[in-house]
């Protein structure tokens, strides 16, 4: 499992490597903060990627999601 912090479009291998965490299911948990625009993917748990974001200054005001592809 790869967890990613993205401030820009996200590579083809970024992604490959945050689909890791479900495999069978192709899909990425993410959170997004949406004051600072920043976007943490690819944990088991959204709390993960959320913890990540704190670190890198966030704000606290985060959405989080599944992408299923």
């Amino acid at each position: 499992m790869s967890i990613h912090i993205l401030k820009a479009k996200a590579t083809s291998s970024q992604i490959q490597e945050m689909l890791e965490a479900f495999p069978d299911m192709r899909m990425i948990k993410i959170v997004v903060d949406i004051e600072l625009e920043i976007l943490a993917g690819g944990s088991g748990m959204h709390y993960e990627c959320e913890q990540l974001l704190l670190g890198e200054g966030s704000t606290g005001k985060f959405k989080g999601r599944e992408l299923v592809s």
